[in-house]
């Protein structure tokens, strides 16, 4: 499916795509870039063929990885497809990215292509403003549905993102239906949500192959000052508007573009959004830690083994959410 460049946003207005590439390379980590069709698949592996690779460079549809990096991710940081044999010559949602396409329906349930840059791109918010305006351009979109068909509660919240007076603390208010005073955290979802992360102990996740070196880098400061906050949670430091508007808007995209769609509700993939801002804030309110920490609790909330380490089950959903029920049972 191709279509025009629209933005993550619902609102009419013209918003540029901006992005300018870190080249760190961690984009092509920890994600699992999926293979539209069978040629897709071909071209893969004739692409591994002309590189000399002695891999299967496809996994379950998807292109393999190895150490938590793209088997195509040379030693330089730099896509090898994309330095020797051509853009032309990568897979469809890596010619596309840092822009993430999806098919859907509008709220009349007509056809719409939602077209965005990937908030857990790691030159997203440098650009977010001030990068390089992308090229129009024809885009295939991939058709994920809203978790739990949940369509509407998805629309709602992505327009709660767009009124300009959004914030992390307002946002965690209105999900978590815990009244706090302008600026401050629900106090009782603070004490939750610190406990909660300090006992999933992220050193752990951080450990594996799985995630990949730059998301390591960035979530390691997590994991480590996390495993302190068992007993309660760090005061709320603030965040400076730029970066309060950004976690807003990482949500917004995160919702708009279903990029936690493994995760089964949409309000639950709102709160563990939120929730990675402000473990990043509680860590380091920074502008350059807290985003680091930030994009990669994006990008681990899209590992399956992440997510239901917070959530476990039902009941600790529930009780993370609301603080109903007695909380976690393991």
């Amino acid at each position: 499916m191709s279509g025009p460049h629209l933005t993550h946003a619902t609102r009419p207005v013209a918003e540029l795509l901006r992005f300018d590439c870190t080249l760190c390379g961690g984009c092509c980590e920890g994600v699992r870039v999926p293979l539209y069709n069978e040629d897709e698949v071909a071209r893969a592996r004739a692409a591994a063929r002309d590189l000399g690779l002695d891999v299967d460079p496809v996994d379950e549809g998807s292109l393999r990885m190895s150490g938590g990096q793209c088997v195509f991710l040379g030693a330089d940081g730099r896509c090898s497809i994309h330095g020797q044999l051509g853009m032309e010559r990568k897979p469809i949602p890596c010619r596309q990215f840092p822009l993430i396409a999806l098919a859907a329906k509008n709220e009349h349930g007509e056809d719409e292509t939602r077209v965005g840059i990937d908030p857990a791109a790691y030159g997203a918010f440098a650009s977010w403003k001030q990068g390089s305006t992308l090229p129009d351009t024809q885009v295939v979109a991939a058709s994920t549905p809203a978790p739990g068909g949940q369509d509407q509660l998805e629309r709602a919240l992505v327009r709660m993102c767009e009124d300009d007076d959004a914030t992390v603390t307002g946002l965690l208010s209105v999900i978590t239906r815990e009244p706090a005073p302008r600026g401050e955290l629900p106090p009782d979802f603070a004490a939750r949500w610190a406990s909660r992360v300090s006992e999933v102990r992220l050193a752990g996740f951080v450990e594996l192959d799985g995630p990949g070196p730059v998301l390591k880098r960035g979530l390691g400061p997590v994991a480590q000052a996390s495993a302190a906050w068992t007993d309660s949670p760090p005061a709320w430091p603030g965040l400076p508007d730029e970066l309060d508007r950004w976690a807003v808007e990482a949500l917004r995209r995160s919702l708009w573009l279903r990029l936690s769609a493994n995760i089964p509700n949409v309000s639950v993939a709102a709160l563990f959004v939120l929730g990675g801002a402000v473990a990043a804030a509680w860590t380091d309110p920074r502008p350059g830690p807290f985003v680091a920490a930030l994009t990669a609790w994006l990008r681990a909330l899209r590992f399956e083994l992440f997510w239901k380490s917070l959530a476990v089950d039902q009941a600790t959903l529930m009780w993370l959410a609301t603080g109903q029920g007695p909380g976690p049972t393991r």
